[in-house]
């Protein structure tokens, strides 16, 4: 999977969170926590070799993070 694509995955894996949250069936705490397993870091960065991969990943999950509102 591309990395735009799979930006995009994750946004709408936060917007489907975010109506849970908006809904009262989650609250905020448990969203955040959700936001942050979908973007765990350590295991995407385990499958990455190139440096330059790394960062413009670490780019893009400061990206969704701002984008959940978490940033």
């Amino acid at each position: 999977m591309m990395l735009p694509d799979w930006q995009a995955e994750k946004e709408q894996g936060i917007r489907e969170l975010q109506a849970l949250r908006d809904e009262g069936h989650i609250d905020q705490e448990e969203f955040e926590e959700l936001v942050e397993d979908m973007l765990d870091y350590g295991a995407l960065s385990e499958d990455l070799n190139d440096e330059q991969v790394k960062i413009r990943v670490a780019e893009t999950l400061a990206a969704v993070r701002t984008f959940a509102g978490l940033v």
